[in-house]
């Protein structure tokens, strides 16, 4: 369907997004406010959302089976609660990341590539609310968004927490100036030109993003048999099949007709997503192993480093600009506000430590010797969602032994198969320090995204 676009079709449809868009999605919206769990959740989904779209988000492995046990062995698992144990309300979620970075809840959005397959404001609108309920966001290496822009949108919610705090300040500044900004994550594969790799970490570091999360269990894509009996392609094709799956779904082919192509913003933003695959199956590296492990353990600090200075340098030249400007100096108010005002605001915390994360890993050796021998400062446990090896195990199974092996204070994440609050709980109970979700917030951002909220 890419031809649309380059026929600027999108262009003559932009006039009436404002009038057309609500109408099309007002039964989508009826839908997703009857929504009162996961399941609910996927059911609205699958009603908006074209049929092999929808089918690339819902699918998984081979038969599915890993899939299916994923979500299943949490719910094998039964709370065996404590009672009289003094609680007071209100009970705090926040917790800390791995750079000891203070979150708002235990849970975050997991990476998943082309959110704007799912609605045009992509990957933005979902770090967006990542930063306003002060939990990760983890930018996928196959985003439909770029680190400039996750950045600034992220930058936004953080200047308007900060003008809130300082318009509250009467006698003192000490809160000014220091809204938290959530930590920023990005997930690497493991491709196959360091030089690439090299590319995208100094991306990722200029703007802001403190850790990577090294996703080693995709060297080749899972067999994914629901996606081949819906013809999935991105995007998708004017077969006929295809065009009765858009007129279906009015609501999602608008999104996606009137709105700019999307492409994928980091690896090759000049690559069309139809020949997005064959770009992606020559760069990953299956070659990949523990010794390029340590090199991006030691690479990134040093990237980061760089990073940083040029930040410093930066901030100092705009405040040398700004004292050079306020010289001319109006005389001092005497009022509290003007106090406050003028009072110096308490310099930012300084940033976290950067980190790497070892994701896709179901084995407690493996686990081990990522933080004892190659240098990682974390491990993700995770079967990326049952989609890659068919039977691979429950992640919440192999969890109590990961955490066993690696120690208490070694960082432990966890995904894979998360539908229910008592999930997280139970993940946290056997040793997970955050929990990472991916199907249940995509099925939410494939609507109007103010939804999220």
């Amino acid at each position: 369907m890419g031809f649309l676009h380059a026929l600027g079709l999108h262009k003559a449809m932009r006039p009436f997004d404002r009038v057309v868009r609500p109408i099309l999605n007002f039964r989508a919206d009826q839908r997703l406010e009857q929504c009162w769990n996961v399941q609910d959740l996927r059911k609205a989904a699958q009603a908006r959302m074209h049929p092999m779209c929808f089918g690339y988000l819902d699918s998984g492995a081979d038969d599915e089976l890993a899939l299916e046990r994923s979500t299943s062995a949490f719910d094998d698992l039964e709370l065996h609660y404590r009672n009289l144990s003094g609680l007071e309300r209100p009970i705090s979620t926040a917790t800390k990341f791995v750079g000891g970075e203070a979150i708002g809840l235990p849970f975050f959005p997991a990476p998943c590539a082309g959110h704007r397959m799912f609605h045009t404001e992509g990957e933005v609108a979902t770090a967006t609310v990542a930063a306003e309920r002060q939990v990760p966001f983890c930018l996928s290496t196959f985003a439909t968004c770029s680190f400039e822009q996750v950045a600034a949108a992220q930058l936004a919610v953080s200047s308007a927490s900060t003008a809130a705090a300082s318009s509250t300040a009467v006698a003192s500044s000490s809160t000014a100036g220091t809204a938290a900004v959530t930590p920023r994550v990005f997930q690497l594969y493991v491709l196959r030109e360091r030089e690439l790799v090299s590319g995208l970490l100094e991306r990722a570091a200029a703007s802001g993003f403190r850790h990577v999360a090294l996703t080693v269990d995709l060297t080749w894509f899972g067999n994914r048999e629901r996606d081949k009996r819906t013809g999935f392609t991105v995007p998708p094709t004017y077969s006929p099949r295809q065009v009765a799956g858009a007129l279906a779904r009015p609501a999602w082919a608008w999104d996606f007709a009137a709105t700019e192509e999307y492409r994928y913003a980091l690896m090759a933003p000049d690559v069309a997503a139809e020949s997005i695959a064959s770009f992606i199956n020559a760069k990953i590296d299956p070659r990949f192993d523990w010794d390029d492990g340590k090199w991006l353990c030691e690479e990134w600090p040093r990237i980061v480093a760089r990073a940083d200075e040029t930040t410093a340098k930066a901030a100092a030249t705009a405040a040398a600009a700004a004292a050079e400007a306020g010289n001319a100096g109006a005389a001092p108010s005497t009022t509290a506000a003007g106090i406050a005002d003028a009072a110096e605001p308490l310099p930012p915390p300084p940033p976290p430590p950067p980190s790497v994360l070892l994701k896709g890993v179901v084995r407690a050796d493996e686990a081990a010797r990522a933080v004892r021998e190659a240098g990682f400062g974390g491990v993700w446990v995770s079967n990326h969602g049952g989609r890659q090896l068919e039977t691979a195990p429950p992640t919440i199974d192999v969890l109590p032994s990961i955490r066993e092996a690696m120690g208490p204070e070694a960082f432990l994440v966890l995904d894979g198969g998360v539908r229910r609050g008592h999930h997280v709980a139970k993940a946290v109970a056997l040793g997970a320090d955050a929990v990472a979700v991916g199907r249940p917030y995509l099925f939410v951002v494939l609507h109007t995204t103010h939804h999220l909220l």
